[in-house]
C-alpha cells in the first residue's frame, strides 16, 4: 500500500487573496488525486473543495495564541531592533508557520507530511513516486544552504519515525520556553536547522538535503523541485500598498540581496557608495557585515528621500515609499553609536544632479530605474573596485527603457543566479561588474552566474 501523503500550509486572509488561491488552484491541478491540502486558516474560512479543508490556526494551536499574547507587546519579537526592521528577529510572524507544523504533526493521519510555504506554485504534474523516492531511508528532507540558514518553503517529514513526535516537541520547546531568543535568528529556518543538527548529532535521524550538491542561495530554483514547483518567496506588494497603477511589484523578502553579503565578505570593503539608499536597511545590512571583516567602513548614500514626487516615481519605476532623510540618518546615527568603525554621510537629491565622480571599493547602484538614469549613475562610479545593480530584468520589464541589461550589453559583467520571481511576471537578478581578476572571483563565489565573456 502506498504511503499517504498529506500537504500543509498557512496564511491569513490577505495572503489568500494575494497569492493563496492561485497555489491552491495549483496544487489541485498538478498534485497527486491521492494527496490532499489542509489549510491552517488565519481569519477567514475557505469554500468547501475536494482534497482541500482549512482548519483555523488559532484553534488548532492554543499555544500559538499565547505565544502572540506575550511577545507580539515586545517590539524586538516583532522584528523591530533599534536600527530598523530585520526579518531575522521576527519571531511573532514566522511563529504562525512553525505552529503550523506542530498542529499537523501532532493531529493529522499520515505518513509523510508535506509544508509548502502559501506562495508555493506547482506547475507541473508531481509524480506520485516523488515524495517517496526523496524521503527514502530519510526522516526530513529539507533544501540546505551553504553558509546560512536553511530554505524552509518545502519541508518533508516522515511521521511515522519514532524520533517524528521528540522531534516537534523539541521545536515547540524551543519557542514555548524562550531559548529561541538565544539563537543567531529567531525565525523557523534557524530553529528548524538547530533541531536537525542536534537530532543528527545525537544519531537519531537522517535528513537529506535536495541541494547538497548547488553553490546557491536560491536552492528552490535549482533543486529537483523546480521542475515542479516555484516559490515566489515573499507578498508581492507596492511598497505604499497599492495594487496596480502600473508600478513594479515588490516583495517583502527579496532574496537577491543575500548574495550582496557574500560579494561584502570577498571583497573587504572599507569604502562602500550606495546609490538609492531608501531606509538604510541595506546600508546597515552591508555595514555590519563588512565590519566582521576589517576595522573601518565609509558609507556614502544618495537617495531623493522625501523629495521624491510620484512624477519621478512614474519616470523611474518606483515601487517604494519615500522615507524621509531625518528618519535614515537617525538609524545610521544609532548604528555609528554602536559601531565606532563606521561613518557615513547621506546625501539628498536627484542622482543626476547629486553624484559626484568617484571610486570606492564597493558600489550598489539601486537609484532611479530608468535605463538614462543608471548610465549616467554608473559613469560617475566606473572606476571603482566592485559595482553591483540591482534591477537587471530576465523577464516582465521593457529593458530598453528601465533596468541595467542595455547598459551591461557592452560591459563585461556576471548576472548572480538568485533570481526574485514576482506573480506579475516580473524576474529581477542583480548584476556585478568589476575588472577580469575580480569578477573570476565572484564566478567562483557563484558558480552558476552568467554573463558576457570575460
Amino acid at each position: 500500500m502506498a504511503p499517504k501523503v498529506t500537504a500543509i500550509t498557512t496564511f491569513n486572509r490577505k495572503g489568500l487573496e494575494q497569492y493563496g488561491r492561485t497555489a491552491i488552484g495549483s496544487f489541485l491541478q498538478h498534485w497527486p488525486s491521492a494527496v490532499d491540502l489542509v489549510v491552517y486558516s488565519e481569519g477567514f474560512d475557505l469554500e468547501p473543495a475536494a482534497r482541500v479543508r482549512s482548519i483555523s490556526l488559532n484553534g488548532a494551536a492554543p499555544r500559538l495564541v499565547t505565544f502572540k499574547n506575550h511577545y507580539s507587546k515586545q517590539p524586538m519579537a516583532a522584528g523591530h531592533t533599534k536600527t530598523g526592521y530585520d526579518y531575522n528577529f521576527d519571531a511573532v510572524r514566522f511563529a504562525h508557520k512553525m505552529f503550523a507544523m506542530f498542529a499537523a504533526a501532532a493531529t493529522l493521519d499520515t505518513d509523510y507530511l508535506v509544508w509548502l510555504d502559501g506562495d508555493v506554485v506547482t506547475q507541473a504534474d508531481v509524480p506520485e513516486s516523488f515524495i517517496p523516492e526523496i524521503m527514502e531511508g530519510v526522516f526530513a528532507a529539507y533544501l540546505g544552504r551553504k553558509g546560512m540558514h536553511s530554505e524552509t518553503g518545502f519541508l518533508c517529514f516522515d511521521l511515522r519515525h519514532p524520533e517524528a513526535k521528540p522531534f516537534f516537541e523539541t521545536m515547540e520547546r524551543i519557542y514555548l520556553t524562550g531559548e529561541l531568543f538565544k539563537l543567531n535568528a529567531w525565525h523557523d529556518c534557524e530553529v528548524f536547522d538547530v533541531t536537525r543538527t542536534v537530532f543528527e548529532a545525537q544519531g537519531k535521524i537522517r535528513t537529506r538535503d535536495l541541494s547538497a550538491d548547488l553553490e546557491t542561495l536560491d536552492p528552490f530554483s535549482e533543486s529537483c523541485l523546480s521542475a515542479y514547483m516555484s516559490h515566489f518567496k515573499g507578498q508581492p506588494k507596492t511598497e505604499d500598498g497599492a495594487a496596480g497603477q502600473g508600478r513594479i511589484e515588490t516583495m517583502n523578502n527579496p532574496r537577491r540581496y543575500e548574495q550582496i553579503l557574500r560579494l561584502i565578505e570577498a571583497f573587504k570593503p572599507e569604502t562602500i557608495v550606495e546609490v538609492g539608499t531608501w531606509n538604510g536597511r541595506r546600508a546597515i545590512e552591508m555595514a555590519r557585515h563588512g565590519l566582521r571583516f576589517g576595522t573601518s567602513i565609509r558609507y556614502t548614500g544618495y537617495d531623493l528621500f522625501e523629495a521624491a514626487t510620484p512624477e519621478n516615481d512614474s519616470e523611474e519605476l518606483n515601487g517604494k515609499s519615500s522615507v524621509t532623510l531625518a528618519a535614515v540618518d537617525a538609524a545610521l546615527s544609532a548604528f555609528e553609536t554602536a559601531n565606532p568603525g563606521f561613518s557615513y554621510r547621506l546625501i539628498r537629491g536627484n542622482s543626476l544632479e547629486t553624484l559626484e565622480e568617484q571610486s570606492a571599493d564597493f558600489c550598489f547602484i539601486d537609484g532611479g530605474h530608468a535605463c538614462e538614469t543608471i548610465a549616467h549613475d554608473f559613469s560617475k562610479l566606473r572606476d571603482s573596485k566592485v559595482v553591483v545593480f540591482d534591477d537587471y530584468y530576465l523577464d516582465g520589464a521593457d529593458t530598453d527603457a528601465f533596468g541595467c541589461n542595455k547598459l551591461l550589453e557592452a560591459i563585461p559583467h556576471l548576472v548572480l543566479p538568485v533570481t526574485d520571481r514576482f506573480s506579475n511576471g516580473l524576474a529581477i537578478a542583480l548584476a556585478v561588474t568589476a575588472s577580469p581578476e575580480k569578477l573570476a572571483k565572484i564566478r567562483s563565489l557563484f558558480p552558476h552566474a552568467t554573463g558576457k565573456s570575460l
